[in-house]
């Protein structure tokens, strides 16, 4: 059984007491659009931490940050927001 449980971060598309194998196809789908929205927030923000020394370094030591590094910050924080 794989029942959903509340989540202060993943707001359920259904009651957590129905079993996703009872679901709809449409209800199947939504939940499946929610997960992978949320993973692609969770993935952003995750990068965003992973980055975050090279603000630091900027910071401290006024060494620049590479470009790369800056667009995909950028992406990361557009895609973090869009949560």
């Amino acid at each position: 059984m794989s029942k959903v449980l509340d989540d202060p971060i993943i707001e359920s598309p259904f009651p957590p007491e129905r079993d996703f194998d009872d679901l709809t196809d449409e209800e199947k789908a939504e939940v499946v659009h929610r997960f992978e929205s949320t993973q692609r927030v969770m993935s952003a923000q995750q990068y965003l931490k992973d980055t975050d020394w090279y603000a630091s370094r900027k910071a401290e030591t006024g060494k620049d940050i590479p470009e790369n590094i800056l667009a995909l910050r950028a992406q990361a924080r557009i895609a973090a927001s869009a949560g």
